[in-house]
């Protein structure tokens, strides 16, 4: 397939790029008029499939678009990962489906598949699933494979009714945890990284991602107005980019405590390597600029590192682990830590504590959705609504709608 894309030069003038893979490679070739970009883009297209073709055809299409768009940087390679997984581990797999032609795919044919679905995976997943194959049809009908997309009047029946006793959403941990994480991290290690790690998360709400890439140059921990710039975030290839959306590009303030607990960790903090800094083009898993939290060598610190050499053992040391023995390479990595268990909570949970020490102190929802950075306030209250209490608030209206006649 081949696609056009608008293009804005520096010059100001608006040009047209057709792209294109032949034989493996990536070509593209600029065009003054979408007229000619668009002959462009049959020429090198030829006799494309379109709707007497397989869903199988129109996936596979997909998938090629959205690795021309990850070269470009468009994208990132962690979505392309996860639409790899849906499209063959689910959709193609699903032979009836797969052998379909476009042309013959409504809703019942989609929400057939959806239903065989739920027998095999999760409702969770089977909901990611189907918005992966909506985005795969409205590509089709962008290209020309469908008319329209048949996924919009599906759905997926979900239960969301919590069982007698269970609670409709998450469980923050007691006071009495956090304090003991608090302290069980100020003695966990002689560089102080734990109490800056825990503090960072607790009381700045950061994502592990944007703990991983945040670079020093963000963190304004002397004088008067500490705060942190959230502006990059390191994914699970330990790759340095740009945070999950305009959204999530925030400020966010932070006690003195917190500014202190990352002042003493970046005097032991390591550097990146002297080789690196004198490399004109790094590699792309190798942070371009020294990090507040990197690896003992200096570079982006691994998701599973993070997870199995620092937050399981931390855990433990406070005593805030389950029954369950922590994942058996985990327990191998060191003799000291045989016993391992695994921790009640992840390090996502913080900031989910963040947010509720937030809401305490009387933060409206917009403003905590600016500090969280999320993209939606409906992201925001669907996660944290139950939190903001307004059982005075009902009552003080109650005794007001009986005065206002």
């Amino acid at each position: 397939m081949a696609y056009i894309r608008k293009r804005t030069l520096e010059s100001g003038k608006i040009r047209w790029q057709v792209i294109w893979n032949a034989q493996g490679k990536r070509i593209s070739e600029m065009f003054e008029t979408q007229r000619d970009a668009n002959a462009k883009r049959i020429a090198v297209e030829g006799s494309r499939p379109g709707s007497s073709a397989k869903f199988r055809a129109l996936a596979l299409d997909y998938i090629d678009y959205m690795e021309s768009l990850v070269a470009t940087g468009e994208r990132e390679r962690s979505y392309l990962d996860m639409l790899k997984g849906h499209v063959n581990n689910h959709l193609l797999a699903d032979k009836e489906f797969s052998e379909l032609r476009c042309c013959s795919i409504g809703t019942p044919e989609v929400q057939q598949l959806l239903n065989r679905l739920i027998g095999k995976v999760s409702a969770k997943m089977a909901v990611k699933i189907r918005t992966t194959l909506s985005q795969i049809f409205k590509h089709g009908a962008r290209v020309g494979f469908v008319g329209t997309n048949p996924v919009r009047d599906s759905e997926i029946k979900r239960k969301t009714r919590p069982d007698a006793g269970q609670s409709a959403s998450f469980v923050l941990p007691t006071k009495n945890a956090l304090r003991a994480l608090i302290e069980g991290a100020r003695t966990f290690d002689n560089t102080g990284r734990a109490s800056a790690i825990v503090h960072t998360l607790m009381y700045a709400g950061l994502r592990t991602s944007e703990l991983r890439g945040i670079p020093k140059r963000c963190a304004h921990v002397i004088g008067p107005a500490n705060r942190l710039d959230v502006l990059q975030r390191a994914d699970r290839y330990n790759v340095i980019g740009s945070v999950k959306s305009a959204a999530g590009r925030r400020t966010v303030d932070i006690g003195p405590a917190t500014a202190q607990a990352i002042r003493i960790w970046l005097v032991a903090a390591p550097r990146r390597p002297a080789a690196l800094e004198s490399t004109a083009a790094p590699a792309p898993a190798e942070p371009c600029e020294d990090l507040v939290f990197p690896n003992e060598e200096g570079g982006v610190w691994g998701k599973s590192n993070f997870r199995a050499r620092f937050w399981v053992p931390l855990m433990n040391r406070c005593g805030l682990v389950t029954e369950h023995l922590a994942d058996r390479h985990i327990r191998q990595a060191s003799k000291a830590f045989a016993d391992l268990r695994e921790p009640i909570f992840t390090p996502h949970m913080l900031r989910h504590v963040y947010a509720s020490l937030q809401i305490e102190q009387g933060i409206t929802p917009k403003r905590l959705q600016k500090l969280l950075g999320h993209a939606t306030l409906k992201m925001t209250l669907d996660t944290y609504g139950h939190l903001w209490p307004d059982q005075d608030a009902e009552r003080e209206r109650a005794r007001a709608v009986e005065n206002v006649l």
